[in-house]
């Protein structure tokens, strides 16, 4: 129930945010953005909380990071920032983009949906991007735990080869929306992973590359399968 409700809700907000205009020359649609940037975009919240922890030495896992704590980054020689979430075109966008612009660091989009399992095209870019960039380096998704809890996972396994169940305690639960929300869907894919390994190991690009069936394991989420079976 808790879960169907957290759906709706996440849907209409998505909606919502989605519906403010794409015309950034406007000052109304600029003051639109900067009001969902800071209240529905939860970054009021960051003033005093930044989910920063360092996943392997010069990469680091953060949530939404605001302009402050972007001239932090820079002054520990972060140069280039990786966003999990919209495409650069999308309205609030512009708001990390323009911060991007005024630091000179550079901003690499790479989307992912927070609540629908990621493709695996998509996750190998991200590996072979972070495998030849430069370090440091920072990614994050809106509330650091979702895309960016995958992501570290994976980047524990492949650059560190960390057992599975370490990798996996980077998706965090304290989050409401991982704990009952559809983000845990990327709890399943790294079940199925685990549960793969278990019985014969496997790399998790190899897994990811040739096995993991994203439209199965999403379809079995959707109605409401024991975590169990999905994996």
């Amino acid at each position: 129930m808790l879960s169907n409700h957290m759906h709706i809700s996440t849907g209409w907000l998505a909606r919502a945010t989605t519906s403010c205009s794409a015309d950034m020359s406007n000052p109304t649609a600029q003051r639109a953005a900067q009001i969902w940037w800071h209240i529905f975009n939860q970054n009021f919240a960051q003033f005093f909380r930044y989910n920063c922890r360092q996943i392997v030495p010069g990469l680091s896992r953060v949530n939404q990071p605001l302009l402050a704590w972007m001239v932090h980054d820079k002054s520990v020689c972060v140069r280039k920032i990786i966003n999990l979430r919209r495409s650069p075109q999308h309205t609030l966008s512009t708001v990390e983009t323009e911060s991007c612009q005024v630091l000179s660091l550079t901003l690499i989009n790479r989307p992912l949906v927070a609540d629908r399992a990621a493709p695996a095209e998509g996750i190998l870019e991200i590996f072979q991007i972070l495998w030849k960039m430069k370090n440091p380096v920072v990614f994050h998704g809106k509330s650091g735990t979702t895309r960016t809890g995958l992501i570290a996972t994976a980047c524990m396994k492949v650059f560190q080869a960390v057992s599975v169940a370490s990798a996996k305690s980077q998706i965090s639960t304290y989050s409401v929306g991982i704990a009952f929300g559809t983000c845990n869907i990327y709890q399943c894919i790294l079940d199925g992973f685990q549960s793969r390994h278990f019985h014969a190991a496997i790399g998790l690009k190899d897994w990811i590359a040739n096995e993991n069936d994203n439209e199965k394991r999403q379809a079995g989420f959707d109605s409401n399968r024991p975590r169990r079976e999905l994996a």
